[in-house]
């Protein structure tokens, strides 16, 4: 399998686990570190399964709306994302 469909499955896993993890109180506590934990595991089983898969590369960009009020953007590698409100960026 390429990397980087691989990698895209195993971020989607990764993302439905912390959505998971926010109806726990640690979440609400520090979504950050709940974050990171997440990308964290993602780059372990990228490891763990380097020898089953083809070359290639991955980005990643991670975005979480918090209670309506608060952005949480986390990004690796090369990848970027732009905040726009009404169509216009911001």
């Amino acid at each position: 399998m390429h990397a980087a469909k691989w990698v895209s499955s195993r971020v989607l896993y990764g993302l439905l686990r912390v959505i998971d993890v926010c109806w726990q109180a640690s979440f609400w506590s520090d979504p950050t570190a709940t974050i990171k934990e997440s990308d964290l595991n993602t780059d372990i089983a990228i490891l763990d399964n380097s020898s089953n898969l083809e070359p290639g590369g991955s980005t990643s960009v991670t975005t979480m709306l918090i209670d309506g009020k608060d952005l949480l953007m986390a990004n690796v590698k090369d990848s970027s994302a732009v905040l726009s409100k009404g169509g216009v960026v911001e």
